[in-house]
């Protein structure tokens, strides 16, 4: 649903996900941006965080699918990495 109301609108999509989610997205045209890792702070160490970590995943990824989904090697254009000289292209 979202990547065909992003298509009717015309405008590029941004989805975070985690290791499991990254093929489904990728298969929806969506490309891996950057990866993260979140490490909570609590105020002490738990053994209930201790678990949280083991079973969560607390590394995830940026992804960003142009508007249309279709991403041309050397064409696509990606907008926050604009250099002052032109434009920067996807090369994967």
């Amino acid at each position: 649903w979202g990547t065909r109301k992003a298509d009717e609108l015309g405008v590029e999509a941004f989805v975070e996900s985690t290791l499991d989610g990254k093929p489904l997205y990728e298969s929806c045209g969506f490309l891996t941006m950057n990866g993260f890792e979140l490490k909570p702070t609590p105020p002490e160490d738990t053994e209930e965080l201790k678990q949280l970590q083991r079973d969560l995943p607390f590394y995830g990824y940026f992804m960003w699918r142009p508007a249309g989904g279709v991403c041309e090697k050397g064409k696509t254009i990606i907008p926050w990495e604009k250099k002052s000289s032109g434009h920067d292209a996807v090369d994967s």
